[in-house]
């Protein structure tokens, strides 16, 4: 058989922070629940073999947080209020748990949503790839994703939950998320603009445009023109450029080895572990 020709093994790309996160929520605001940790544990167990059953997973990795990363170094208020919520009660225990003994990988400079899109494209060529993950930040990107948060819903069609992106939704996904506040606590953004401010904002300019559109909304502002409700201010050609460099690197995931070797970021990718398919995985 021919190398193009051949079926290509399944990877499954799991964004094991955004997972943590969920377990910690779904199953702290369950009065009978709360308190128990092996709840929380079997809870993630759960979602990460549904996962890996609901994407044919032959292969997969699992990518966790540190405390560090190259954006928290560089901005020390960068997500940092998420950990004072209340329903994250048991997260640090569920991530060293996931991390002893759920093979969960991190990297002191890499946050998850950075080592999902690097190992998708280093890998694609080797693998059907699909990212698991319901966490909007990563849909930046070409590829194959799975929102794991249709196991919330009842009566949901699997077929619901898989998303195949091309570099035109991708590029406005990132442009977009660059302008506006999201969900990822940036203190860097836009102030004003909104989803639907943005997305009408960006019709106004061709893809290739977007970068220096959006340059240019945080020096001059968006007027009304464009297609907003209001008038949004912009920060001037001095603050404009500070605020707009600030909110692309919180907002933009590496994807590529050259982007990591300029800032002196070394990466060796785990081994991939071998999805036993019909078999509890622990």
């Amino acid at each position: 058989m021919d190398e193009k020709e051949r079926v290509k093994d399944n990877l499954t790309i799991i964004d094991g922070s955004s997972l943590i996160y969920s377990a910690c929520y779904n199953v702290s605001t369950k009065e009978d629940k709360t308190d128990n940790f092996n709840e929380y544990k079997q809870t993630l167990t759960y979602y990460i073999e549904s996962i890996l059953k609901d994407t044919n997973a032959d292969a997969y990795i699992i990518y966790g947080d540190q405390s560090t990363s190259y954006r928290k170094n560089l901005f020390d208020s960068f997500k940092a209020n998420r950990i004072t919520r209340p329903y994250l009660k048991f997260m640090f225990d569920l991530r060293e748990y996931a991390n002893k003994h759920l093979n969960f990988f991190n990297h002191k400079d890499l946050e998850a949503d950075d080592l999902c899109l690097l190992t998708k494209n280093q890998f694609k060529d080797k693998y059907e790839v699909t990212i698991a993950s319901k966490d909007s930040d990563l849909r930046q990107d070409v590829g194959k994703f799975f929102n794991y948060g249709i196991y919330r819903t009842t009566d949901y069609k699997i077929e619901d939950a898989f998303e195949e992106l091309d570099i035109v939704q991708a590029t406005i996904n990132l442009w977009k998320a660059v302008l506006i506040k999201g969900h990822n606590n940036k203190f860097d953004y836009l102030d004003g603009c909104g989803e639907v401010c943005a997305t009408n904002y960006l019709s106004n300019w061709k893809l290739t445009q977007y970068p220096y559109a959006v340059l240019q909304a945080f020096i001059y502002g968006i007027s009304k023109e464009h297609g907003v409700k209001r008038n949004i201010s912009g920060y001037g050609l001095n603050g404009g450029i500070d605020k707009f460099n600030k909110s692309f690197k919180q907002t933009y995931l590496f994807r590529y080895f050259s982007e990591l070797e300029s800032l002196g970021i070394e990466l060796i990718f785990p081994e991939f572990s071998i999805n036993l398919k019909n078999k509890p995985l622990w």
